[in-house]
């Protein structure tokens, strides 16, 4: 026995998935996030193997910045999948700006100490 899909399934189910990709702009922001995640991905693959080879001239610091650029994008991928229309793209862009602030401030602080704890045993 043969199964038969009406025509207009298709076409209702494509014209459906576009008509939600128009409405929803929290998909495109998502989107674009992770099409930066995977960007992402690849130029850190690129900067490992140079790692490898000893050619990189990446200090420490700046390691540990694009070691953050993933949980960021993560968190902020997730939040918009959370909340989707729920909260106002103002109050998702003043939480990521939150986010990037306190990720810049914990790394600052945490060069900070480093830096004491590296000079404090050639003082004593």
């Amino acid at each position: 026995m043969t199964t038969r899909v009406p025509t207009g399934t298709m076409s209702n189910t494509s014209s459906t998935s576009v008509f939600f990709i128009r409405t929803q702009p929290w998909l495109h922001a998502k989107l674009v996030l992770v099409a930066l995640l995977v960007a992402l991905h690849f130029g850190m693959r690129h900067i490992m193997l140079d790692l490898a080879a000893g050619r990189v001239d990446w200090n420490a610091e700046r390691l540990r910045v694009l070691n953050e650029v993933p949980t960021l994008l993560l968190v902020l991928i997730t939040i918009l999948a959370v909340f989707k229309d729920a909260a106002s793209w103002r109050d998702l862009v003043i939480a990521g700006a939150v986010l990037v602030g306190a990720l810049g401030l914990g790394i600052n602080r945490y060069a900070r100490h480093r830096r004491r704890k590296s000079v404090a045993p050639e003082e004593i």
